[in-house]
């Protein structure tokens, strides 16, 4: 008897240091740390239909946010490409479009630039991380 009372336990003590294994392996790939990914993921959201720009850079970027106050709007996302360029392609699209350079201001941490036409407006903001683009800012008003 003594023998399968041993063997009982022995065997319910096996039981419950496997199950307890799994369960710390589980738990363990919980609270493993999540690792960055250079791939941007799409956050679903679309550019507003007056959205003034047809940038390319725009249209295949990740939008973060997208918000309106009154009859000011604004997008947020991370665009492709380099800073230079976006701006640079922004630029050379609103002045085609009989827009006048309102502001431009560099430094090492922004690049803003506003244009203007009658009563409307964009305002470009690039926000820059050790040199390179970390997210872009779009605010425009009077467009319908």
């Amino acid at each position: 008897m003594k023998k399968y009372f041993a063997l009982a336990l022995l065997f319910t003590i096996f039981l419950f240091s496997c199950g307890k294994k799994e369960a710390n392996v589980t738990d363990m790939k919980k609270e493993a740390p999540k690792t960055e990914t250079t791939t941007p993921q799409s956050s679903g959201l679309k550019l507003p239909a007056d959205f003034p720009l047809e940038v390319a850079a725009f249209k295949t970027g990740n939008i973060n946010s997208s918000s309106e106050s009154g009859d000011i709007k604004s997008v947020d996302f991370k665009p492709d490409g380099f800073p230079e360029d976006i701006a640079e392609q922004v630029d050379k699209e609103l002045t085609g479009k009989g827009f006048k350079k309102t502001d431009d201001d560099k430094d090492s941490d922004r690049m803003k630039y506003g244009w203007a036409a009658d009563k409307k407006k964009v305002s470009l903001y690039i926000y820059l991380k050790n040199g390179a683009k970390s997210s872009v800012f779009v605010s425009y008003q009077g467009f319908k």
